[in-house]
């Protein structure tokens, strides 16, 4: 049944934001009635979210699980309860679409606890949940447990461009920590087909002051299409090698003419 509607001076309902997240079509409007649900937040909020979790509609459970990832931002509402309805989501439902709003909202839960769960994941045939995989082991605090690293450095190799992508941005630049293991993951991916990827593996060996980055970045910068990560990866390696090839960039890369010079300074040792 849907609720009444408000009148315009009044603040829509709990149900009324609801109905609008499952029936409009219009992705951005109905993403701003969740948004507004994750503002409200508090008990109300929390009991409608968690009786969409156990829907038989997948758009329903969706989009409980999208409520619960945010709950009550900034401050959340019973982040305990809301992890433990998602990884208890987790472990029955088979909706490749519901998997993955899980997946997310346990990444923005930050819940180092679901890691062993979550890691089961990193095989689904369905891309989109094995970056909803990516996204729930990037989580705050919890980059230094080894199975979430083991992981991500498995979906670096991953068969779809966005999950490698996301994976070695995750290793690269989330990640602070420094082994030899993630260093060989980032370098394999310098040759990597998909542009991003290669640019965030690019910023992560750079960050890590791995000399293996240099000749990938000569080769970048020798290509018709350069992107910030490269530059940046330059500025951060500081050789002197690359200080021609960068020079030369001052005829036509105009994206951030700022960061270009920082790099060139960085390399002219004879400055």
């Amino acid at each position: 049944m849907t609720p009444a509607s408000s009148s315009p001076n009044e603040p829509r309902t709990t149900a009324e934001l609801v109905a609008v997240a499952l029936t409009e079509t219009d992705e951005e409007i109905a993403w701003d009635a969740v948004r507004s649900l994750h503002w409200r937040g508090g008990p109300e909020v929390l009991e409608l979210a968690m009786q969409l979790t156990r829907s038989t509609s997948n758009r329903e459970r969706r989009l409980g699980a999208d409520i619960l990832g945010q709950l009550g931002s900034p401050k959340r509402t019973d982040p305990e309860q809301c992890k433990s309805v998602l990884r208890k989501m987790l472990t029955f439902d088979e909706n490749a679409e519901v998997l993955r709003a899980i997946l997310v909202a346990l990444s923005h839960q930050n819940d180092i606890d679901a890691i062993p769960l979550v890691v089961g994941f990193s095989t689904h045939p369905d891309s989109e949940v094995r970056h909803g995989t990516v996204l729930a082991l990037s989580i705050h605090n919890g980059h230094e447990v080894p199975q979430a690293i083991e992981t991500l450095i498995k979906l670096s190799n991953d068969s779809c461009e966005h999950v490698r992508d996301w994976a070695t941005f995750a290793l690269g630049t989330l990640i602070e920590i420094d082994t030899k293991q993630i260093r060989d993951a980032l370098a394999d991916r310098l040759t990597d087909p998909d542009f991003d990827t290669r640019g965030e593996a690019l910023v992560g060996l750079a960050q890590r002051k791995d000399m293996r980055v240099i000749a990938a970045l000569k080769r970048e910068l020798e290509s018709d299409c350069i992107g910030c990560l490269t530059i940046e990866a330059a500025e951060m390696i500081a050789s002197s090698e690359l200080y021609l090839p960068l020079v030369d960039l001052r005829g036509w890369w105009d994206i951030d003419i700022n960061l270009l010079e920082r790099a060139i300074e960085v390399s002219n040792f004879e400055s």
